[in-house]
C-alpha cells in the first residue's frame, strides 16, 4: 500500500451516500413546499407566512438538512483521514473549511425562522464550495484519486462558490439555473469520490481511473438528479 494512505470501507463511505440522499429529500420538499430557493430572497414576514401554512412539511425538512450540516462535517474529517498525507498543505486548509460548512448549515437551518437565513446558508456555501475546491487540487500529484476527480471536484467547487455571487446583486437571473443544475454536478462529484475510494486497491492504495465507463454512469446519475427540473 502507498504509504499514509487507508484502505476504504464500506461503513464509513456509506455516510456519503445517506449525507446525499438526505440533502436530496430535504431540498426537494423545501422547493415543493416553501419555494426554496428563492424564498431566501424574500421578507422574514413572507417566509414566516409560507412557514406557518406548510409548517408540518417544512420543518421536518429544515431538520433534515440540518442533519446534513452534521454529515458534512463528518464527511470533511473522513477525506481528511485519506488525503491527509497527500498535499497536506492543502488539506489542512480544506478540512477546516469543510467543518465550518456542516456547522453553518446545521445552525442555518435549525434556526431557520431568525433572519437572514440567506446570509447563514450563503456562508455555508462558500466555504462548502473552498472545501471542494481544496480537496479536489489534493487529489493531484497522487494514487489515490484519478486527477479528472480532481478537476472535476476543482470546477464543482467553482460553481458552488458563484452561487453565492447572487448576494451581491452578481449575475441574479443565472442563480436558480445553477442552483438547480450546478449543485447536482456537486453531488455527483461526491458519489465519484466514494465509489473511488470504495474500488481502491488494498494492496497498492491507487484508485481506479476515471474512464469512459466512470463518466458514462455518473452522466447518467446527473441527468437522473436534474431531470425534475427538466420536465418542469
Amino acid at each position: 500500500m502507498t504509504p499514509g494512505s487507508k484502505t476504504a470501507t464500506p461503513g464509513p463511505l456509506f455516510l456519503f451516500f445517506f449525507h446525499l440522499a438526505v440533502l436530496f429529500i430535504g431540498f426537494s420538499i423545501l422547493a415543493i413546499v416553501f419555494d426554496f430557493p428563492v424564498v431566501l430572497r424574500e421578507s422574514s414576514q413572507y417566509r414566516l407566512t409560507l412557514y406557518s401554512a406548510n409548517q408540518s412539511l417544512i420543518q421536518p425538512a429544515l431538520w433534515l438538512l440540518a442533519v446534513a450540516g452534521l454529515t458534512q462535517i463528518a464527511l470533511s474529517v473522513i477525506l481528511y483521514r485519506y488525503l491527509r498525507n497527500h498535499r497536506k498543505i492543502l488539506q489542512k486548509i480544506a478540512v477546516p473549511f469543510g467543518v465550518l460548512a456542516g456547522l453553518l448549515q446545521a445552525i442555518s437551518f435549525f434556526v431557520w425562522a431568525a433572519p437572514p437565513p440567506w446570509l447563514g446558508v450563503s456562508s455555508a456555501n462558500i466555504c462548502l464550495g473552498l472545501w471542494t475546491i481544496l480537496t479536489g487540487a489534493s487529489m493531484f500529484g497522487q494514487h489515490l484519486f484519478d486527477r479528472k476527480i480532481g478537476a472535476f471536484g476543482v470546477a464543482a467547487g467553482c460553481v458552488v462558490v458563484f452561487v453565492t455571487l447572487e448576494l451581491f446583486g452578481v449575475a441574479p437571473a443565472l442563480f436558480e439555473v445553477i442552483v438547480n443544475y450546478g449543485f447536482p454536478a456537486w453531488a455527483v462529484w461526491l458519489v465519484v469520490v466514494a465509489v473511488s475510494l470504495l474500488k481502491t486497491d488494498p494492496a497498492t492504495g491507487e484508485g481506479p481511473l476515471y474512464g469512459w465507463r466512470s463518466f458514462s454512469w455518473s452522466a447518467c446519475l446527473y441527468l437522473l438528479l436534474i431531470l425534475p427540473k427538466l420536465l418542469g
